[in-house]
């Protein structure tokens, strides 16, 4: 009896410590974070800017829009070099090209949009006025 019970006990202490290794580990993570603030040339913050990640390598996007304090996050992206584009009204266009994101990783990548662009301003090149103001 003695024997049996030595038997089950070692069969029992195998399978509490194989029972990990057959589980499969979920926490195994294969993609990366951005995460980041756009602000202005002065450095005032831009909430409700657009923000684009592409893919450089399978054309995938994914899009976000920036919180009141001008923050986003772009998660669970796949590894690769990606072009971000930052739009916002009244602003110019920000482009930040060839940005490396690795497995696990959670960079923060900060982007600045250029001077606002003006919608309704007088033109004047000394013969005539321009746009849709007069002078």
């Amino acid at each position: 009896m003695t024997r049996y019970k030595d038997l089950l006990r070692s069969f029992a202490v195998l399978i509490v410590f194989s029972l990990p290794l057959a589980i499969p580990v979920a926490s195994q993570v294969n993609t990366g974070d951005i995460t980041g603030r756009v602000t202005d040339e002065q450095g005032h913050v831009v909430p409700g800017a657009t923000v684009t990640a592409t893919n450089k390598g399978t054309g995938a996007s994914r899009t976000v829009i920036t919180n009141d304090a001008g923050e986003y996050t772009l998660t669970q992206l796949p590894p690769g070099k990606y072009d971000l584009t930052v739009e916002a009204k009244n602003f110019s266009k920000a482009l930040a090209q060839d940005f490396e994101l690795n497995v696990g990783s959670k960079p923060t990548l900060n982007l600045t949009q250029a001077g606002r662009i003006v919608s309704n301003c007088r033109c004047y090149d000394g013969k005539r006025p321009r746009g849709n103001n007069q002078i």
